[in-house]
């Protein structure tokens, strides 16, 4: 096919197909950024608002990070806007929702202050009678997540004496806390040995609803313990380290990263809030996006680099590392996974990056025409976004309403898919759901979701290529294979001579019998003194099977 051919998709067969056109997901608004997540998809941002950074779900957590309006299955969550601060919404009901119990709330909690403690003379029932010097630390703790907080400062000291202690609480926090952990030293220890979890049985973790007065202290608890109680309790939390602000995060496994302008900080495995400084990974630039890129690995881009952060297990347990340099994408749109897991990426021109890891900048070279403009023309509001539709294995490239689609498998680029008319705005991103390729718009004033390739159709233009001058320079017959779905519209073969493609003679243009396989041939019209020719045919197609099978031209030389 050579231009002006357009909406025809090659097969798998060998076919020349068309574009089954888009269909528009009803009750279903887009995103600037999409997400698969919890068997749905989630986004970032708006009509109005472009959304950066991460959405992903974890322990039925919805979390979020970077800027732009948070959204799920289509649906924005109220209350829920993405900041420099991991946040989350928890499902509750089968459903991601604001609320008291639900959030939004931060990922990690601050540490809080030292408690203070008083030794009580005479132990309640079921308590011991203690004597040494002991002091006590606090965390918070959330019921939702089972995220606790950095232990805080030792207490004051008490020598006790056949006495039990009681603890002060501080004021809980307003993000999420349920319950208070308190550690423990060993009895004579003072404020000198390891803090030990104080077990449950002992009141160790105490609600922050059952926290009371006694002796006159209010939001109290009283505890006691011996040291064999101690006996093969874990150490308290002195790993739980908050969040800094960030841009990016994700989850492998069982460990969250966050990624800080070139810092990634790599979580404590089974927390979504504890980063030990001393688990950073230092990368050589700021991020642009990250996309998972295996169960085991994501792809991290930067203006100048791509980099895999994989799983590694132990603590850390990510790794990092980077595979490129000087070559990077301008805009989180600019990268997707392609056919097999390759990389789909946009270097000025697209690109793939398969498992030799080496950018293939010739992937393009035979259509490169088509993309004229493309990288002069993108913006943050008008990205170029390469994608996959998994159902025909196309690799596509999206930009404002065109779309080149490559059928991977047999590596055959299609022609020209035109937009225009079918879709409200232009195409910002793209997510992969049920196996079905959805494609973002954005016209300013709405934010839609199409299916790609279903649809009501769309009408296909597939032209040959010239004949070297010389040859076949008399047209007798033409015979043209093909197949449409719609008996309304007529089907047109035309010739073009002598490269006139604003002047062509009709061969054939009629309406013909639809869903079977036509052989037209026709010796209309008799063309001679042609010095080279070309074949052009026009399917009007409402979504369902049209194709052109074969195109042929019949005719003697002159000389």
């Amino acid at each position: 096919m050579r231009p002006p051919s357009e909406n025809a998709l090659v097969s798998g067969t060998d076919v020349v197909r068309a574009f089954r056109g888009v269909t528009v997901l009803g009750g279903k608004s887009g995103s600037r950024l999409l997400f698969n997540a919890d068997q749905s998809y989630a986004g970032l941002g708006t009509q109005a608002v472009n959304g950066t950074g991460s959405a992903f779900v974890v322990k039925q957590l919805l979390m979020a990070i970077g800027a732009g309006q948070v959204n799920f299955d289509g649906a924005a969550i109220s209350s829920f806007i993405a900041s420099s601060t991991l946040s989350f919404i928890k499902k509750s009901g089968g459903v991601y929702a604001a609320g008291a119990s639900t959030g939004p709330f931060q990922a990690g909690h601050a540490q809080p202050s030292a408690p203070l403690i008083f030794a009580k003379d005479s132990p309640s029932a079921g308590k011991e009678a203690m004597t040494g010097a002991v002091t006590v630390v606090i965390w918070r703790v959330s019921s939702i997540t089972g995220q606790v907080s950095l232990m805080s400062l030792p207490s004051n000291v008490l020598e006790l004496s056949n006495q039990s202690v009681i603890v002060q609480m501080p004021a809980a926090d307003s993000n999420g806390q349920t319950h208070w952990g308190i550690g423990v030293v060993k009895l004579g220890y003072a404020d000198l040995g390891f803090y030990i979890q104080l077990p449950t049985s002992l009141g160790g973790e105490v609600s922050e609803a059952d926290l009371t007065t006694i002796d006159g202290i209010t939001r109290a608890v009283e505890i006691s313990w011996s040291n064999g109680a101690l006996q093969g309790q874990p150490l308290a939390p002195d790993k739980a380290f908050p969040l800094p602000a960030g841009q990016f995060a994700g989850v492998m496994n069982d460990t969250l990263f966050l990624d800080a302008d070139g810092i990634i900080y790599v979580g404590e495995p089974g927390y979504i809030g504890s980063f030990p400084p001393s688990n950073a990974i230092f990368a050589s630039e700021p991020a642009v996006h990250w996309l998972k890129i295996g169960p085991n690995a994501f792809g991290r881009f930067g203006k100048h680099s791509v980099g895999i952060l994989m799983y590694v297990g132990g603590s850390p347990a990510l790794e990092y590392q980077e595979i490129l340099s000087n070559q990077g994408i301008a805009l989180p749109q600019n990268v997707a996974l392609g056919f097999g897991g390759r990389l789909l990426m946009w270097l000025g021109k697209p690109t793939v990056l398969d498992k030799a890891l080496e950018p293939d900048f010739e992937y393009a070279n035979k259509v490169m025409p088509d993309f004229d403009g493309w990288d002069a023309g993108q913006s943050t509001s008008q990205p170029i976004v390469p994608c996959f539709d998994p159902q025909g294995l196309y690799e596509c490239w999206c930009f404002q309403k065109k779309v080149m689609a490559k059928h991977a498998p047999t590596g055959r680029w299609c022609a020209p898919i035109d937009l225009t008319g079918k879709i409200n705005g232009n195409i910002v991103s793209h997510v992969i759901h049920d196996r079905k390729l959805y494609l973002s718009c954005v016209d300013g004033l709405t934010l839609k979701l199409y299916q790609f390739d279903a649809g009501t159709g769309s009408t296909m233009v597939v032209q040959t290529d010239d004949t070297a001058p010389g040859r076949g320079d008399t047209i007798s017959e033409v015979f043209v294979q093909a197949r449409t779905d719609d008996e309304a519209n007529n089907l047109l073969i035309e010739a073009i001579t002598n490269h006139e493609d604003d002047s062509p003679a009709e061969v054939f243009d009629d309406t013909v019998e639809a869903d079977k396989t036509l052989f037209i041939r026709t010796d209309e019209p008799n063309i001679i003194d042609a010095v080279s020719h070309a074949l052009r045919v026009t399917v009007p197609c409402l979504g369902g099977d049209a194709s052109v099978e074969l195109i042929e031209s019949y005719g003697a030389r002159s000389f």
